[in-house]
């Protein structure tokens, strides 16, 4: 995606990178919240564009992060744009958002309020912002979580998971508007012309059975095959009960079945 809209995002000039953001929402809430969100984001676009007359023009995106200590969810937009409106933009947001949404938060790592509703210009010649655009192309949810009391420990929430999935199943995650087009990215395949093994030598000749155990190959006499170390990381997967399917999801359950 990124090589398809990077040509596209360049002739749109200076660009600007705003970040909205809104109270956490519990798993009930979170589908209607989304369905608020792109409503008033198309709302904001259109209001810049049509009634300002600003030429807007950019890609939005909507992702979601887990709060597992208050089994919570934070859905907020990132936005990568021409014109230096973000301002405008968070102000339109903010008006939308009265009661969820606020300019300043409590940073608890730097014990301070700080601006939690965020636009900044995307300098072109400093290197460290192609984070903004690894930013929005990203994923639209973080699958695992590191953990905070042990290293090595990354923690998967299934049932999180699943809220966040089916919340986001038929929206847009990601979104143009005005004056952009992805085009068609040309896959540099030269480096995959052919598949590299890797070779192993000073095997023994004859017969021998080699058994998978978890991470190589291992013989009879206890030797592995290709003495692979897998990284010092071990998943840790939260299950639980699952939010109940809601009438939407068991209409469209059964015309899939239909279908078949």
């Amino acid at each position: 995606m990124m090589g398809g809209y990077i040509e596209p995002l360049r002739k749109l000039g200076d660009l600007y990178f705003t970040t909205l953001t809104r109270k956490n929402v519990t798993a009930e809430e979170l589908p209607e919240t989304i369905n608020k969100m792109l409503k008033d984001m198309s709302n904001i676009i259109r209001v810049l564009r049509e009634k300002r007359g600003i030429k807007l023009s950019g890609i939005r995106k909507i992702e979601i992060t887990y709060n597992s200590k208050n089994n919570t969810y934070h859905p907020h937009f990132h936005i990568l744009h021409n014109c230096d409106v973000g301002n405008t933009i968070i102000e339109e947001w903010l008006k939308r958002n009265v009661n969820n949404a606020k300019k300043q938060g409590w940073d608890y790592k730097l014990k301070k309020m700080v601006d939690i509703q965020v636009t900044k210009p995307v300098s072109k010649k400093d290197e460290n912002d192609k984070k903004f655009l690894n930013e929005l192309f990203k994923y639209a949810s973080k699958f695992v979580v590191k953990d905070e009391k042990e290293k090595g420990i990354l923690n998967v929430y299934v049932p999180a998971l699943d809220t966040i999935l089916r919340s986001l199943h038929t929206k847009r995650t990601m979104q143009t508007f005005g004056d952009i087009r992805k085009v068609k990215a040309l896959e540099d395949v030269t480096e995959v012309s052919e598949l590299i093994s890797q070779e192993i030598e000073d095997i023994e000749e004859g017969f021998n059975e080699w058994n998978w155990n978890e991470n190589d190959w291992i013989d009879s006499k206890g030797k592995t095959l290709t003495n692979y170390k897998p990284p010092d990381i071990m998943f840790q997967y939260f299950l639980g009960d699952l939010l109940p399917y809601t009438k939407a999801e068991i209409k469209r359950a059964k015309f899939i079945d239909e279908l078949k």
